[in-house]
């Protein structure tokens, strides 16, 4: 359906049923309870535009050639080129590009110069500095010294640290990936005013309590500003939603007791190679854009802050076949070639939609998550951050013809709703049944309309999101 298509049907319906408001609205209303504006302290960079602007990362790469092939040469994506292809996809941030500034100076200036030519914030990796040092961690002095010479560069937005370290009491395996190791490095960051990026491991294990106390040290021991979790659905092998929503629900958790956002990652492909073997690809193994738009849409509603795509570039093991010698299309936004990828495109619609809400989400507390529809509700059964009710606030009552998903925000004393379609394979109109007649602002697919109406509907596609904010 065109975007055009779309705001038609939307303007139409919520006209129509803002009339519809008016005419019975003469039932007294209950009032609703005024709120206070609460603290949010979602973490943002002034290289990337600032408060207001979420931040959008990619994570692996750009980086140097690595490999040849036949006589020829994996390109380089340290270059204005590919600098500009990322900013226009929509990703503002770099979390980690593979290049070490001890190994790799001129290329780490480089990228930051690219940077801030288009806007893209960088986080850079520095050997030594950052990373499992435990012991040998420099000093506060030494580490101030050390990262001087690129950190007061426009595009500096941190320092990459760590990807899943783990903790005695929880994943443990050969010892030498754990928090304590990292610790040092991201308390001195910490103590310079310095960000430093660490990504915690999803549960796997089906053990809450360690998981609850894994997240908890992570935050306290290494002093995190947000707390990052990557946790991914689309695996035909292993399609657990409960346990993907459960997962999100602890880390939500635990960010909000420690009053921190939280980030989280949306795949970009699939049949990933960390066993770095050879196979071909399974042709119905790939992950579509509604599913693709689904799951930045879930995300937001259950209070992100923060989006990541993996992989920005394909790892080039990650493309190796069987009967052909490579598979360039498997995963990543961009090939490992070079070649831009259908996950590209799809990234950089959901990112025009973040684009027109940030400016909301960044300033706003999540204050759970509605669900409506037997499998909404079946996956997302027992956990703490589900409203167990037919609304809130304004909000009294939903309809659809499938399942639907409502994130509830305290918008700075209004009530902000982040209304998906959770079903990624068909479109459906869902009505919000407001409790008076308001006036309200409507975000989807980037376009923002105003409408005064008590009940209003939403024709929208499989997977996608709208934001609803009542103005008064």
């Amino acid at each position: 359906m065109s975007k055009k298509r779309v705001c038609g049907l939307l303007t139409a319906a919520a006209l129509l049923l803002s009339c519809l408001g008016v005419s019975g609205c003469a039932a007294k209303q209950a009032a609703v309870e005024p709120m206070e504006p609460e603290e949010v302290n979602a973490l943002t960079f002034d290289a990337i535009g600032g408060a207001d602007v979420m931040p959008i990362a990619g994570y692996y790469g750009p980086h140097l050639s690595d490999y040849c092939y036949n006589g020829e040469r994996q390109p380089s994506f340290v270059t204005d080129e590919f600098m500009k292809l990322t900013a226009e996809s929509g990703i503002n941030l770099l979390n980690h590009s593979y290049l070490d500034y001890s190994a790799s100076a001129k290329a780490v200036h480089d990228l930051l110069d690219y940077g801030e030519k288009y806007g893209v914030g960088i986080c850079v990796y520095d050997a030594k500095v950052a990373g499992a040092l435990g012991d040998s961690t420099p000093s506060l002095t030494m580490t101030a010294e050390q990262i001087a010479a690129y950190s007061r560069h426009p595009a500096f937005c941190g320092l990459y640290v760590a990807d899943e370290p783990q903790w005695a009491g929880f994943h443990l395996g050969d010892g030498t990936r754990t928090i304590d190791l990292y610790a040092p490095s991201l308390q001195n960051l910490s103590t310079l005013g310095v960000y430093g990026y660490v990504n915690a491991l999803p549960d796997y294990n089906g053990k809450p309590e360690q998981y609850r106390a894994y997240l908890r040290e992570m935050i306290t021991e290494m002093d995190l500003p947000y707390l990052s979790v990557d946790a991914y659905i689309w695996d035909k092998s292993n399609m657990d939603f409960h346990n993907y929503f459960y997962i999100m629900d602890e880390v939500r958790d635990a960010a909000l007791e420690a009053n921190i956002p939280f980030w989280t990652f949306v795949q970009t492909g699939s049949q990933w190679n960390d066993g770095q073997k050879h196979f071909d690809s399974d042709p119905n193994y790939v992950l579509n854009n509604k599913q693709f738009q689904w799951t930045v849409s879930v995300n937001l509603a259950w209070g992100v802050q923060g989006i990541q795509y993996f992989t920005l570039i394909q790892p080039y093991h990650f493309s190796w076949a069987l009967t052909e010698p490579f598979d360039f299309n498997r995963n990543g936004m961009v090939g490992a070639w070079g070649n831009i990828n259908e996950w590209y495109y799809y990234a950089q619609e959901s990112n025009r939609q973040i684009a027109a809400v940030d400016e909301v989400l960044m300033h706003a507390k999540s204050k759970g998550v509605l669900v409506y529809g037997d499998r909404a509700k079946q996956d997302t059964a027992g956990l703490k951050g589900i409203i167990q009710a037919d609304g809130w606030r304004e909000l009294v009552d939903l309809e659809a013809t499938g399942d639907v998903m409502v994130g509830c925000f305290n918008y700075q004393g209004k009530t902000a709703l982040y209304v998906v379609n959770y079903d990624y394979e068909y479109a459906q109109d869902i009505t919000l049944k407001l409790n008076k007649k308001h006036n309200v602002t409507v975000i989807y697919d980037a376009e923002t309309e105003h409408y005064s109406a008590k009940n209003l509907t939403l024709p929208m596609q499989a997977g996608y999101g709208a934001l609803i904010v009542i103005d008064d």
